[in-house]
């Protein structure tokens, strides 16, 4: 084909059968107040297939024709290249190029198109080739992989984490196997479990340690023993959600007073050390007191610098601290 020169005249290639080869120095150049160059898919139907590459207000545009007609009365533009930045399907991506890993420039790393700058609503490769992605306030955020652990993200509260479990049981913090701290909890049946170091303190309210199903508790050595000592007055107070010795040095006769807080067949022992002289031990019989039964009918004078021990169990039918035993003279 021989070169054909054509002013302000379109050139019609439609009837040449083979490609067409531009030997001039320059290229092949348009010229317009907004030259365009159309290419078109003949086995598309419109408005498809229709494609031109347009160079208007300073910016070189890639369009998707849009019109019936293919007029380009309606399209779309995929791709705007300025001499600031560019816009991909209408995303701005503050570059001055693309490709090449160049600052500001435009690429693909792992399969994902990212910005080497920080443009918003875009993604971006660190030093790392790590991934980020700068929102609209503008905030980076750091994309984390499959392969990465829970390390790459902020710290996470027990709270958050129940809030993304979805089978969990219980509520609270987390618990970790050295030292946990539990509050209420509800273990279920175990086998062949054994606890040890077990301490049972004092509660704020009454508490007891129940052993379901007529089991049996077996203790290798014995229960700590909490001895409580009493005030010394005319009628000393004895709380009994405080242990279950309670010490008594009377400087004179004194009476016990009925006993606050007793749990059901609670067993407490009053020792009983008489100072400075022989000294009497009496028990309130009051509503909730102290009675006494066929074996031990009453008490006696404790002999000056000896202690004697009183037994008692909490009968919790009867509202009584029963007197089971009564030992003298230690």
């Amino acid at each position: 084909m021989s070169s054909t020169k054509v002013d302000d005249r379109q050139l019609d290639l439609s009837n040449v059968d083979q490609a067409v080869k531009f030997t001039h120095t320059a290229g092949l150049r348009v010229e317009n107040v907004a030259p365009a160059l159309v290419l078109r898919e003949t086995d598309q139907t419109l408005a498809d297939g229709l494609w031109r590459v347009l160079s208007n207000n300073n910016s070189v545009i890639i369009q998707k024709n849009t019109a019936l007609a293919g007029d380009f009365s309606t399209s779309h533009d995929t791709l705007t290249v300025q001499n600031t930045q560019v816009v991909i399907d209408g995303v701005l991506a503050t570059s001055h190029s693309l490709g090449g890993g160049t600052p500001g420039g435009i690429r693909f790393v792992s399969g994902i198109l990212v910005s080497d700058a920080p443009a918003p609503n875009l993604f971006r490769a660190s030093a790392d080739e790590r991934l980020h992605y700068k929102d609209s306030t503008p905030v980076d955020h750091t994309l984390a992989y499959t392969s990465d652990n829970l390390g790459v993200f902020a710290a996470t509260t027990s709270a958050q984490l129940a809030g993304v479990i979805s089978d969990e049981t219980g509520s609270g913090a987390l618990v970790f196997g050295t030292s946990p701290m539990l509050i209420t909890p509800t273990l279920g049946v175990a086998t062949a479990t054994s606890v040890n170091k077990l301490t049972i303190t004092t509660p704020t309210t009454s508490a007891t340690l129940t052993i379901a199903d007529g089991k049996t508790l077996t203790v290798n050595q014995n229960f700590p023993v909490d001895v409580v000592t009493l005030t010394d007055g005319a009628t000393p107070a004895l709380d009994a959600s405080l242990g279950n010795v309670f010490l008594l040095t009377a400087a004179g006769d004194r009476t016990i007073a009925v006993p606050t807080n007793p749990t059901s067949g609670q067993k407490i022992v009053i020792a009983h050390k008489a100072s400075g002289a022989n000294r009497t031990l009496s028990l309130n019989s009051g509503a909730g007191g102290f009675r006494f039964g066929t074996d031990v009918t009453a008490l006696t004078m404790t002999t000056s610098g000896k202690t004697d021990y009183v037994g008692c169990i909490y009968n919790n039918a009867d509202n009584k601290w029963d007197v089971v035993a009564y030992v003298k003279g230690y």
